[in-house]
């Protein structure tokens, strides 16, 4: 009977150990799994910290030019507004000062207008001038003009 219990103890002892040892297999793999999760996770993180840095570097440089060409308007538009208010002081005794052109009445009608296009005639009559065609003969007494 001793012998059985000592049998059956062996037994018991050597499935135990195969089970410490399958515990021990899995837990092994589930670190490992961990491990290389953890390794992706990491290297997902670092290329989303680089993105992150190159999309701060990008955002920097474009306001940097958004700022450089804002300044060159400024000093674009600068320069002619103090072209005109040198003038405006300059003339600001002789003149009222100058006016944006849409707040200005008409100017006055010339003296000297255009007349409008009158054909020419002699005796009343139209005469052909030098664009006529070879169809214009006297005896037709119908000019034709050129049609502009």
């Amino acid at each position: 009977m001793f012998s059985e219990l000592m049998q059956c103890s062996r037994t018991e002892v050597a499935q135990q150990n195969e089970w410490t040892d399958t515990i021990s297999q899995y837990k092994q793999a589930a670190r490992e799994w961990e491990d290389r999760r953890d390794a992706r996770e990491d290297r997902r993180d670092a290329r989303e910290d680089r993105r992150d840095a190159r999309d701060e570097r990008w955002r920097m440089e474009d306001q940097r030019v958004t700022e450089a060409m804002l300044g060159l308007l400024r000093e674009q538009t600068d320069t002619p507004r103090r072209l005109v208010d040198v003038l405006q002081e300059g003339k600001q005794e002789d003149r009222a000062p100058l006016q944006h052109i849409y707040n200005r009445p008409p100017p006055p009608p010339s003296p000297i207008a255009p007349s409008p296009r009158v054909p020419k005639t002699r005796g009343g009559r139209l005469r052909a001038n030098n664009q006529s065609t070879p169809a214009d003969c006297s005896s037709c007494r119908r000019l034709s003009f050129p049609k502009f």
